[in-house]
């Protein structure tokens, strides 16, 4: 096994926090690759980079394509196999998809992982640009432009909120804690997070997920949702 050369990371961070932080945000780019956009959240003392890059996957390289799309889509791609330059005027088929692949790293970790990752992701994709794309006939691949680049088009806005419970003494005396950090978590063995979005100004539940007890009853539930719509409009708030 060999033995790893230079500083460790937590002694970088330390004596070096500008360069440490700089040297993450500024990923290598390798071929073929094309850089999007990345963010950087702070929740507490949870420090979270989200990096967005992406490829076009043409779809001869997917396997079993056509047996994995509708059929209206595999009689397109069978046009695909054609030439070309024998297709009509204002005829469509698909060529290759975009891909992105979604890179998170924490530089501080003090509890409650989802929510800080989950809002440093779509902080990230709402600052994603594309390159344009296009269908090059005589090299018969796909070119992009990054002269000319599109934002994603996102269709909601969902945010993320968790909870932790904390059980008194007394029989029945809790608390329920929002965004606990690392000591609570450590603390408490029932958590609740729930994911919400008002985009379009009605709330929409999306998730619910709760483990490790039953003190949250379904009324209790439902009294965290509203805690999670005040959560949504403080990072709409921040986001726009």
């Amino acid at each position: 096994m060999a033995t790893p050369q230079g500083l460790p990371r937590e002694t970088f961070a330390k004596l070096s926090p500008h360069p440490y932080l700089l040297a993450n945000l500024q990923t290598p780019q390798a071929a073929g690759d094309n850089d999007t956009d990345a963010a950087l959240v702070r929740i507490g003392d949870n420090t979270v980079i989200c990096g967005i890059r992406g490829e076009i996957l043409p779809t001869a390289n997917i396997p079993n394509y056509r047996a994995s799309i509708r059929d209206s889509d595999a009689r397109a791609a069978d046009d695909e196999d054609d030439d070309m330059g024998e297709l009509e005027a204002g005829e469509r088929v698909v060529i290759a998809y975009w891909v992105l692949y979604i890179d998170i790293y924490f530089i501080s970790f003090d509890g409650n992982p989802f929510d800080a990752a989950w809002a440093a992701m779509l902080a990230a994709l709402r600052n994603t640009k594309l390159p344009a794309a296009r269908w090059d006939q005589d090299r018969e691949i796909v070119v992009c432009s990054r002269a000319e680049q599109k934002p994603l088009t996102l269709s909601g806005f969902p945010i993320a909120t968790s909870a932790a419970v904390f059980q008194g003494k007394e029989p029945g005396r809790f608390w329920t804690l929002v965004d606990p950090d690392r000591l609570e978590e450590t603390l408490c063995r029932e958590n609740l997070t729930v994911v919400v979005d008002k985009n379009g100004g009605e709330t929409r539940l999306l998730s619910v997920s709760k483990h490790g007890g039953t003190t949250l009853q379904p009324k209790l539930v439902g009294e965290f949702v509203a805690v999670a719509e005040r959560r949504w409009d403080e990072f709409r708030r921040v986001m726009t």
